[in-house]
């Protein structure tokens, strides 16, 4: 039943989540960047509007705390018939560290926690 998130990279390129905001980010698309002005105002430059965090497309969000998780919970969710409409979520982590995750959804059978991903 659909495909699995990526294992985790921990040598990701120089410059880090902009390098994948240049590839995503376009007048097409929306996104909302969580505590990180330096990052917001790069983004911004794509073409692609910033929304309000429920309404994005692509989410780039700390998830070190458990109030940090707790605020995703207004993130577009999409279904198994209309994946595309739920919001995409980069959050720089440190596996093994901080709040546990856990990911469920269309494309995840069951459910996987970080634990998981780590062999």
């Amino acid at each position: 039943m659909g495909t699995e998130p990526p294992r985790p990279h921990s040598n990701l390129p120089a410059g880090g989540l902009s390098v994948i905001a240049e590839s995503l980010l376009d007048r097409e698309c929306t996104f909302c960047v969580e505590s990180d002005q330096d990052l917001d105002r790069a983004f911004a430059i794509t073409g692609a509007r910033r929304v309000p965090l429920a309404e994005a497309n692509y989410v780039f969000a700390p998830l070190a705390t458990a109030e940090e998780v707790a605020r995703q919970a207004v993130l577009r969710i999409g279904t198994l018939a209309y994946p595309d409409e739920a919001a995409t979520l980069f959050a720089p982590v440190r596996f093994g560290f901080g709040q546990e995750l856990r990911l469920t959804g269309p494309g995840i059978k069951d459910s996987l926690t970080d634990r998981d991903r780590r062999h």
